[in-house]
């Protein structure tokens, strides 16, 4: 979930910071540190990146 608007605009020479709210179900995931990545799409310019990050299940 996105914690601001779903959509922005970010101009080439600028940086953005977004809120994400990831949740997942109790006991779907053992504790511990696992990876995430998120895809980031240009709308209109063609780009993409991919940025990782991890999830963090308490014990």
């Amino acid at each position: 979930m996105v914690a601001s608007e779903p959509m922005l605009t970010v101009a080439a020479t600028e940086s953005q910071w977004v809120s994400l709210r990831l949740q997942l179900p109790y006991d779907a995931a053992q504790p511990g540190s696992h990876p995430v990545q998120f895809s980031i799409d240009a709308v209109d310019a063609g780009g993409h990146v991919v940025e990782k990050s991890v999830f963090l299940v308490p014990r």
